[in-house]
């Protein structure tokens, strides 16, 4: 149900509160994802508080133009603090970055420092961003996002056995290391190398 605007298929402008009850009344769902800044929020989390109180609630927002360290940096805080508000206990943050050479440590440092009750799931997208997504994953305590192996449907985003092994392999750290990374990213070109050549 994620709107176009926001990358998904759900035309924009159609109401979403009647879908989103209708499906809420097969049991069985775990958790939810909306878009922080969408207009219809309001509605959708009654709905969620009707239907489904127990739910996870994760909170996106999603940037599809390139933004620099401090806009990234800007955007994160920002969803973090809307589901900390809200209650969701996920701040996921999902987009391009400018430069991620300079910007990446910058993302590591916010997620090495958060502090909250709503865990971080942050995916960056672009050129060269796979290392990233491992590095976020590990920092952010193994949330990812990996494709089935028939091609990403996001920039920089690997098949999901590689990013299995590798969160599962890549050591943590408490802190943003450039020897740490350096690893990441040697381990996350030989996963792909070897997923590549099977």
């Amino acid at each position: 149900m994620r709107r176009e605007a926001d990358g998904g298929r759900w035309p924009n402008g159609e109401d979403r509160r009647e879908a989103l009850d209708q499906i809420l009344s097969i049991p069985g769902w775990d958790a939810l994802d909306l878009e922080s800044d969408a207009p219809d929020l309001d509605a959708l989390l009654a709905v969620v508080r009707h239907r489904g109180p127990d739910l996870r609630l994760v909170l996106s927002k999603h940037s599809f133009v390139a933004v620099e360290g401090a806009e990234l940096a800007h955007q994160i805080m920002e969803v973090r603090n809307r589901a900390a508000e809200l209650g969701a206990q996920v701040a996921k943050w999902a987009g391009f970055v400018m430069d991620l050479e300079d910007d990446g440590p910058e993302l590591v440092r916010i997620l090495s420092a958060w502090n909250d009750t709503a865990l971080p799931a942050v995916f960056p997208m672009g050129l060269g961003a796979e290392p990233w997504r491992v590095a976020c994953a590990v920092v952010c305590g193994g949330w990812g996002y990996g494709h089935d192996g028939t091609g990403a449907v996001a920039p920089g985003q690997l098949p999901w056995q590689a990013l299995d092994a590798l969160i599962g392999s890549v050591p943590g750290s408490d802190r943003w290391d450039r020897e740490w990374f350096s690893g990441i990213v040697s381990a996350t070109a030989l996963a792909l190398r070897d997923e590549v050549a099977a």
